[in-house]
C-alpha cells in the first residue's frame, strides 16, 4: 500500500491589485485581499500562514481517506475586484481536487469579490483509490487570481 505523505504544499494566492497604476502589496496585514478564518481537517497541520500564502503538510493514509481547507477570502483593497483566474490541478484516477465556495458553488472567472467583503472557499483532496503505479505524484496547490474590476 502507498502512503500519500503531503508535505510543504503551498497554497497560492496571487497578491497585487493594480489600483489607477499603483500596486497594493495584499501581504500587509489586513490590507488588500487576504483571507481569514483558516481552518483544516485533523490529518492538515498548518504550519505557516503568511501573506497570501498557507504552507501546510497532510496525510492520506488509504483510499478513502481526504482533508479540507476552509478559508475566507476578505477583499480589504478599496476596489472591487473579478476572479480572472482560477489554478486547481485536475483530478485523476487516484486523487480528486475540489476547489469552491462553501456553499458547494463552482468559482468562476469574472466572479467579483466587492470592497469590504468576504467570500468562504473550500479546497477538498481527496485519495480515490490505491496508486498502482510506481513514481506517481502530485501537487495539490492552487490559486486565484483577482483583478480590479474596470
Amino acid at each position: 500500500m502507498k502512503y500519500l505523505d503531503i508535505v510543504f504544499i503551498t497554497i497560492i494566492f496571487f497578491g497585487s491589485v493594480i489600483v489607477s497604476g499603483l500596486s497594493v502589496d495584499s501581504t500587509n496585514s489586513k490590507k488588500g485581499l487576504y483571507y481569514a478564518d483558516v481552518e483544516s481537517t485533523d490529518n492538515v497541520i498548518v504550519h505557516t500562514i503568511e501573506g497570501m500564502n498557507i504552507n501546510y503538510s497532510a496525510e492520506l493514509s488509504q483510499s478513502g481517506d481526504s482533508y479540507v481547507l476552509s478559508f475566507d477570502i476578505v477583499n480589504d483593497s478599496g476596489v472591487d475586484v473579478e476572479v480572472e483566474d482560477i489554478i486547481c490541478h485536475e483530478s485523476d484516477s487516484y486523487i480528486e481536487y475540489q476547489l469552491k465556495y462553501s456553499d458547494g458553488k463552482s468559482i468562476q472567472k469574472g466572479d467579483v469579490l466587492r470592497k469590504g467583503e468576504s467570500v468562504p472557499i473550500t479546497y477538498q483532496v481527496i485519495y480515490k483509490q490505491i496508486i498502482d503505479i510506481d513514481n506517481y505524484q502530485f501537487d495539490s496547490s492552487f490559486g486565484l487570481r483577482y483583478e480590479q474590476m474596470l
